[in-house]
């Protein structure tokens, strides 16, 4: 296990690719239901409504079916589970260093006119800004090397995913 975290942060400091990862469908499987969890749990600490059941639906979907719909039109869908092994465990491992600055600002009312941010919420802002950038930079060069495509394109393909999925979550507002 020590060696598999040493291998997913490499590839967070992309000196590893997908291809480096086990070609194993149940370490895949169980590091998307655990980033489930976690993004669950991170859900019910800030405060989650009912539509937190969808919103975790549409996370594994939006994991899922874009790595197997696009790895299946380049004919390449031996690289499933080690492509959702890369994405699903660098997102848990980004997720896992986001989590205390959530908590750092739970407990902060929100900036208003009146109140402006604070010090640490200012901290945290930046520090998700730098993290959102550093996992979009990760996919970028997890898709480009599962689907063996140029930096620039993968780097749209990592952007249009993200949007994406901010787009459709807010089919579910809520926390």
């Amino acid at each position: 296990m020590n060696s598999f975290i040493r291998q997913l942060w490499a590839l967070c400091l992309l000196r590893a690719g997908p291809q480096d990862m086990p070609a194993q469908p149940q370490l895949a499987t169980q590091l998307i239901v655990a980033l489930v969890l976690l993004q669950v749990g991170a859900s019910l600490m800030l405060g989650a409504d009912d539509a937190l059941a969808a919103r975790m639906l549409l996370s594994v979907f939006l994991l899922v079916a874009p790595v197997w719909w696009l790895l299946g039109l380049k004919r390449t869908p031996e690289r499933l589970p080690q492509t959702l092994t890369a994405l699903a465990g660098t997102s848990l491992l980004i997720s896992l260093i986001m989590l205390p600055l959530s908590m750092l600002v739970l407990g902060m009312p929100p900036p208003t006119a009146e109140t402006p941010p604070t010090g640490a919420q200012m901290f945290a802002a930046l520090v998700t800004f730098g993290l959102l950038a550093w996992k979009l930079s990760i996919d970028t060069h997890i898709w480009r090397n599962a689907l063996d495509i140029h930096r620039g394109l993968a780097m749209v393909l990592a952007l249009v995913l993200f949007v994406g999925e901010i787009a459709l979550n807010q089919l579910f507002p809520g926390a």
